[in-house]
């Protein structure tokens, strides 16, 4: 990204072809972007890599994307796009149920965001989220948070970026009901999100 323009695009496309246990996503560049003092959208990965297709090339689950989503959102960006670049290549698209799986998964993604939407483009200041990470170190996932207010209301994004299993405790103002079941209430105040992978949650307050 460049600190040109009116509303920059950043495009991510991390899937290719290691297994969802073995995924991971980089913060490093949704972090510049998000930092830029420029608006800017995501473009996601919605296809896969077919010049991989002899290597096991895959489509991004539905946990990916939403990782990919969320931990964009946590970096200030403000709109989405989703890219398809499956034939340009090698002039072949994924197989037809891997196509379905992969449109519903955007679809899902897609509503879910606009849903979203009131509380990612409030003015309403949220409360910082703190965050402890019990497992930490060489090649531990990394999980952020970031809250969100609308109406006095509170949405919490949460994301673990892979690959392997990533566990950490928040303290929160109130009640949360978790979305996606990632994460528990432990506490008048805490809270413990869990991720076997590459993976996302969505807090909603009661």
């Amino acid at each position: 990204c460049c600190k040109t323009g009116d509303i920059l695009s950043y495009d991510y496309y991390p899937v290719r072809t290691v297994p969802l246990e073995k995924q991971t996503i980089d913060y490093y560049d949704l972090r510049y972007a998000g930092a830029l003092g420029v608006p800017h959208w995501f473009t996601a990965q919605a296809m896969q890599w077919t010049r991989d297709r002899a290597k096991g090339a895959r489509s991004p689950q539905i946990q990916e994307l939403r990782a990919m989503c969320f931990a964009a959102l946590i970096f200030n960006c403000k709109g989405f796009m989703f890219y398809s670049y499956p034939s340009m290549l090698e002039l072949i698209d994924i197989d037809e149920a891997e196509g379905i799986q992969l449109w519903s998964n955007i679809q899902t993604i897609a509503k879910e965001l606009s849903q979203l939407s009131e509380w990612i483009l409030s003015l309403e200041k949220a409360p910082a989220v703190k965050i402890k990470q019990n497992n930490t170190g060489d090649g531990a996932p990394a999980v952020l948070a970031r809250a969100f207010m609308a109406g006095n209301k509170m949405k919490v994004l949460l994301v673990s970026n892979g690959p392997g299993a990533a566990d950490a405790i928040l303290e929160l103002p109130g009640n949360f009901r978790s979305v996606h079941g990632l994460t528990t209430k432990t506490g008048q105040r805490t809270y413990r999100f869990q991720a076997k992978y590459v993976t996302a949650d969505l807090l909603v307050q009661e």
